[in-house]
């Protein structure tokens, strides 16, 4: 059994026509028939029923079908894969990041890519950390720049630290200034994420250790949803600086330091363990730390080195 048997047949299943099979892939009919009995002898079970209309795969031969092309599809991955280290990196790359690493850095990730990687088609997606970690997992993203990552299965390269700051509206005229202990945190209506994984598992931990209840008055796992809840005096949530640099230059909002104690959040590019990454994905990974390592005296008092590097 070999790959070119298995486009055949795998063909042959999608037309339901040895006929039209054969002339789609430049085979005389007979020829085509002889490679699908082959098969049959070698698997030792019939594949395929023949019948005046054409032909339909056995159970058998759907189980064929649905390997053979999962085997089809991995093969010219691993082609375009290998070809791609000749020469200029070439090929797709989905990078998942975090809402945390902020709209402007992630805007200009897609424009340095654009003009120093140009045969690289970047696809970058902003989610959650919890979900870009199930995303690795599932192959949806090649890479993913999230918070810490301490489940096993994963590379996780470290980028930079910053701290967890109370968020709230700068219309607000209860809204203070300055570093704010995380007991007075507390004692705010919050806007958090639903899912008790990430942010708000370390939140409620802390919370717990100090005997303090979390006030979450709403729940969203849109950070955009919730700084726009913010803004309207809904409420005050928790993140970092970098997410909402953009807004606190605006005025919108006030990003003030969360103390006693500092909640420190180590920044990290990851993607899977036992997976090599296309040239393409190496590409956009040394872009990244590198724009990470360029954009450090501009964050002074946001960023700061991380302490693993």
């Amino acid at each position: 059994m070999d790959l070119r048997q298995l486009k055949y047949f795998v063909r042959v299943c999608e037309l339901k026509s040895l006929t039209r099979a054969a002339e789609q892939l430049y085979i005389a009919q007979p020829a085509l028939g002889f490679q699908i009995r082959k098969l049959e002898e070698e698997l030792e079970t019939q594949l395929l029923i023949r019948h005046s209309r054409g032909v339909e795969p056995t159970p058998a031969g759907l189980v064929l079908l649905e390997r053979a092309s999962h085997l089809l599809e991995e093969a010219d991955e691993t082609k375009a894969t290998v070809r791609g280290f000749a020469g200029k990196p070439r090929g797709k790359v989905s990078l998942g990041m975090a809402p945390s690493f902020g709209y402007e850095f992630a805007t200009q990730v897609v424009v340095r890519c654009l003009n120093e990687l140009p045969d690289v088609s970047l696809s970058l997606v902003q989610e959650i950390g919890p979900t870009l970690v199930e995303w690795l997992r599932a192959d949806r993203v090649d890479l993913a720049c999230l918070g810490p990552l301490h489940e096993s299965g994963f590379v996780a390269e470290p980028l930079f630290t910053h701290d967890l700051c109370l968020i709230e509206a700068a219309a607000n005229e209860r809204s203070g200034r300055g570093p704010i202990p995380f007991a007075e945190v507390l004692m705010n209506p919050l806007i958090l994420p639903s899912t008790h994984l990430g942010l708000r598992a370390r939140l409620e931990t802390l919370a717990s250790d100090a005997g303090l209840p979390v006030n979450a008055v709403c729940e969203t796992q849109s950070d955009a949803l919730a700084f726009e809840l913010v803004a309207q005096s809904v409420g005050a949530t928790i993140n970092t600086h970098t997410a909402v640099r953009q807004r606190v230059e605006e005025g919108k909002l006030i990003a003030r330091p969360i103390i006693e104690p500092v909640i420190a959040i180590d920044a990290v590019i990851a993607y899977k363990e036992r997976q090599t990454l296309s040239q393409a994905a190496m590409a956009v990974r040394s872009l990244v730390e590198r724009m990470v390592q360029e954009w450090m005296p501009r964050m002074v008092g946001i960023w700061r080195p991380s302490a693993a590097q």
